[in-house]
């Protein structure tokens, strides 16, 4: 639910900036997430979820666990 820098992400993901990158900008084209100027470093974006993109969290974190029933 929280802000993410994109730095960050590469970091959690053990995955190269350029793969981060692809992947945000899929997200961002389904309205899944945000992206915004990081206004401490401009070289940088922060990644916020939408409603839209929390809702599919939940439902995704649902179905891992066995929540959907089945």
């Amino acid at each position: 639910d929280a802000p993410a820098l994109t730095k960050d992400i590469v970091e959690l993901l053990e995955a190269s900036p350029a793969l981060v990158s692809k992947i945000v900008n899929t997200l961002v084209e389904r309205g899944l997430v945000k992206r915004h100027l990081n206004d401490g470093d401009l070289r940088s974006y922060i990644v916020t979820p939408t409603a839209r993109g929390r809702d599919a969290a939940r439902q995704l974190a649902a179905a891992l666990h066995g929540g959907n029933g089945g």
